[in-house]
């Protein structure tokens, strides 16, 4: 996904890098600034498979930590004149 930046701003922060990989699946998104645009990558797999009910929390935590990681924001402020 590409946003390019309103004219008169410029970028603040922007999100680390973040992947994962866990039995249930792997994860991974990435921010990348180009010269007035951000580009904004995100993969998900989930991997098949019957998992023993002990393993219930880290799949739930599996989520959780995409449900953190996706809500990731790139800040902008306006220039200075």
């Amino acid at each position: 996904m590409e946003y390019v930046l309103p004219e008169g701003f410029e970028v603040e922060f922007i999100p680390e890098p973040s992947s994962f990989v866990t039995p249930f699946g792997e994860y991974n998104s990435t921010y990348a600034r180009r010269g007035n645009t951000i580009v904004y990558s995100r993969q998900m797999k989930r991997f098949k498979g019957t998992y023993a009910r002990e393993k219930y929390g880290e799949f739930i935590k599996f989520y959780k930590d995409i449900s953190i990681a996706d809500k990731g924001q790139v800040i902008l402020i306006k220039k200075e004149i």
